[in-house]
């Protein structure tokens, strides 16, 4: 009788593994289908598997150095607005065991035209770097924008070069845009929300967003 009831939590165990998998692939299988949709709607091409370029492209960014078992996929790529556009889902894992986390965020990479921005990464403040931030973590806060340093961690290596790039207009827009990462280097910026996808019907209007923010540094 035990070896039966034994036989029979292995089988009903597998059963629940099995449908795990199965409908973390149909929920992929979904998502793939429906940004391949925007990106033909968009007239941008479309790589489900991504494509390995995209990491080397961003390794010296701080969201690309996080963890491991580092992917990408859904990747989709074009011209928006005359800006060279990357889309993509990535994700890494971090801890082990119990304690693993496997974070996903949906990354809208910006190629810019006009001057070079200062390396930097903005992310939303929390409790921890506030200790930090009175331990010498640095963080570039604004005295005249109180409510953007109180929202965001701002950290890169040259203070002076980024404060140049946080204008009013930046730092405003920012206060009234909570839980946004952005980073930049160079040419480039990345703006996501951490361990969040955006949901395919919001898409365009995310990188439409994404687009704003980047004018407004190049102003």
């Amino acid at each position: 009788m035990n070896t039966n009831v034994a036989i029979l939590l292995v089988l009903v165990g597998a059963a629940g593994v099995g449908a795990v998998i199965f409908l973390s692939y149909r929920s992929q299988k979904k998502r793939a289908e429906a940004m391949a949709r925007i990106a033909g709607e968009l007239r941008l091409a479309f790589t489900p598997e991504g494509d390995e370029t995209v990491m080397s492209e961003h390794a010296a960014f701080h969201l690309f150095m996080q963890g491991r078992s580092r992917k990408v996929r859904n990747l989709i790529r074009g011209t928006v607005r005359e800006l060279n556009t990357s889309i993509f889902d990535y994700q890494y894992t971090v801890g082990a065991g119990k304690h693993q986390q496997t974070h996903s965020q949906t990354v809208i990479s910006l190629q810019l035209q006009g001057r070079n921005l200062p390396v930097f990464t903005m992310r939303p403040e929390n409790v921890f770097h506030k200790l930090g931030s009175m331990m010498g973590y640095q963080d570039i806060d604004f005295e005249i924008n109180p409510v953007f340093s109180k929202k965001y961690l701002l950290r890169g290596p040259d203070d002076a070069a980024i404060r140049s790039v946080f204008t009013s207009r930046v730092l405003m827009f920012f206060e009234s845009e909570p839980g946004l990462c952005v980073e930049a280097d160079g040419r480039t910026l990345i703006v996501y929300r951490h361990s969040v996808r955006v949901k395919p019907e919001i898409l365009r209007e995310s990188v439409e967003k994404s687009i704003q923010i980047a004018v407004l540094f190049q102003r």
